[in-house]
């Protein structure tokens, strides 16, 4: 079982990183289900992915500042 417990014991700057990485598996398993063709991928499944992307970014700059 997952639960936020598991970055509790982490600084604001290592949580971030954590879910700046999480962010960016999500938009990569994304981009991968495309090719897989087993689900029609349509616009809003590419923007989600795009905004998932934005978001890692997003977390990644405030955990390094």
């Amino acid at each position: 079982m997952r639960g936020n417990w598991e970055v509790w014991h982490l600084t604001r700057p290592e949580q971030f990183f954590s879910y700046a990485s999480g962010y960016l598996r999500a938009a990569i398993r994304n981009e991968e289900s495309e090719e897989s063709e087993e689900l029609p991928f349509e616009w809003s499944d590419a923007a989600a992915s795009l905004m998932l992307l934005a978001h890692a970014v997003e977390l990644f700059l405030k955990g390094a500042i």
